[in-house]
């Protein structure tokens, strides 16, 4: 029987069943209806290879199809090639995939939960993201043998402030205008910046800081620097946003949720 208490108020159901089959069944159906932002996944307890995941799962790795992912482990999935990371990247590809051998390997020793807090993601578009993972066992129809491991990750990327958010994409980037780049994506205002003219690091935080309040003295008192220095930087990503407007982009920019959260309040972050 699968009794699951998580850390928000959706707990996974617990099975009736006779059968393996019956069972695959309950927990697949439930998989595809459970809470719209979670990445859940399915991966037998021996071979470590993938059984099952649901739609939010398969996106961010960027995959087409359930069946893409049946079969494979995680070693398989090596969907950053394409982006030039840094050496801190690097170390985090290398550990994660360590931290996520241990913590299957603890879920089949214990046969119980494992929780992992404030654990950074990156999707296949070269996006990057915070969350927390439970991995879970699950027990075969006898009840007596764990058969598969049930990962259920809750994304937490909106809980963190834009400037946090923004150290995260300069420490994983080496190019500073790729992680300028990376972060316009991630707020939806790539198109209206071509690469030659990217707003700089100065310029992304009057960005930020307009977002809560475009006055120039708001603007300056949240930053810190002078009214004078405030108003340059908002000129110049005015010049670079041509023919568009700065006030036609806040509105945009105010659909992105961004939390309060920073290196203080996360201080597990890497």
């Amino acid at each position: 029987m699968l009794f699951i208490d998580w850390l928000n108020p959706v707990n996974i159901p617990s099975f009736d069943y006779k059968t393996l089959s019956e069972f695959e069944i309950q927990i697949f159906d439930w998989i595809e209806t459970a809470h719209p932002r979670c990445g859940i996944s399915l991966k037998a307890i021996q071979t470590k290879k993938y059984l099952y995941g649901n739609f939010n799962y398969i996106e961010r790795l960027g995959l087409s199809n359930i069946s893409d992912i049946v079969g494979l482990t995680a070693e398989d999935l090596d969907i950053y090639t394409r982006w030039k990371f840094s050496s801190d990247f690097m170390r985090w590809q290398t550990n994660d995939l360590i931290n996520i051998k241990e913590l299957d390997s603890k879920v089949a020793v214990i046969n119980a939960r494992c929780l992992q807090e404030c654990h950074i993601f990156f999707t296949s578009t070269g996006l990057i993201g915070l969350d927390n993972i439970v991995k879970l066992p699950v027990f075969s129809p006898s009840k007596r043998k764990a058969i598969a491991i049930l990962t259920y990750s809750q994304d937490l990327t909106s809980q963190l402030s834009l400037s946090k958010l923004f150290e995260l994409y300069q420490k994983y980037y080496p190019a500073r205008q790729q992680a300028i780049q990376k972060m316009l994506r991630y707020l939806k205002l790539d198109n209206y910046f071509n690469p030659p003219t990217l707003p700089t690091y100065a310029e992304m935080q009057i960005l930020f800081a307009m977002r809560d309040d475009s006055r120039c003295k708001a603007v300056a008192r949240k930053l810190g620097c002078s009214v004078i220095t405030a108003r340059n930087h908002i000129s110049n990503l005015q010049e670079k946003l041509r023919p568009c407007n700065l006030h036609d982009i806040l509105p945009k920019l105010r659909t992105i949720p961004a939390g309060r959260r920073d290196a203080n309040a996360l201080s597990q972050v890497p």
